[in-house]
């Protein structure tokens, strides 16, 4: 919701509403306030995962994604996380794991077919084969990788954290 561009333009709109008939009817609106409450709540939910399928990792913990497991999106904040992807096969729908602050190692099967879209702003992305970079994208391809051959697509972000991706 947060990221959602139609909740950007809804908000601005709603806001120049406002603005617009304090000024016009003269009336005493509070537009800070109001403007504060929406994005306020637009973060909590954000933060918790509602409306989305997403999964917030907290804590320094192990956890294994079974093949069953529908949830497309997991994030890990100022904690340290371990996402087993070698259950995985290839799908549709790609995995995202976003980091802020935090690190997380990530662990695919070896010689598999995967593809590793990433994105990294003031932090570190570890691949195999000594691949790093430490802003802005890079995708990275197994030596296995055909896209005809239903590969597991998997979206990486981070700020200010560290990812690093092992093959096992």
């Amino acid at each position: 919701m947060l990221f959602n561009p139609f909740f950007w333009g809804f908000f601005f709109v709603l806001l120049g509403g406002l603005l617009l008939l304090k000024w016009i009817f003269r009336l005493n609106i509070r537009v800070s306030k109001i403007a504060f409450w929406i994005l306020l709540l637009a973060v909590i939910s954000y933060l918790i995962g509602l409306g989305s399928n997403n999964k917030i990792l907290s804590g320094a913990n192990k956890y294994i994604i079974p093949d069953t497991d529908n949830t497309t999106s997991y994030s890990v904040i100022t904690s340290k996380q371990t996402i087993d992807l070698t259950n995985l096969r290839g799908s549709e729908e790609p995995v995202h794991i976003n980091v802020v602050a935090g690190k997380c190692l990530v662990y695919v099967k070896d010689k598999s077919n995967f593809r590793i879209k990433s994105k990294s702003a003031f932090g570190s992305i570890e691949f195999p084969e000594d691949v790093k970079i430490l802003f802005g994208t890079y995708t990275y391809a197994s030596s296995r990788y055909k896209p005809n051959k239903d590969p597991l697509e998997i979206r990486v972000s981070v700020f200010a954290g560290k990812i690093e991706v092992y093959e096992k």
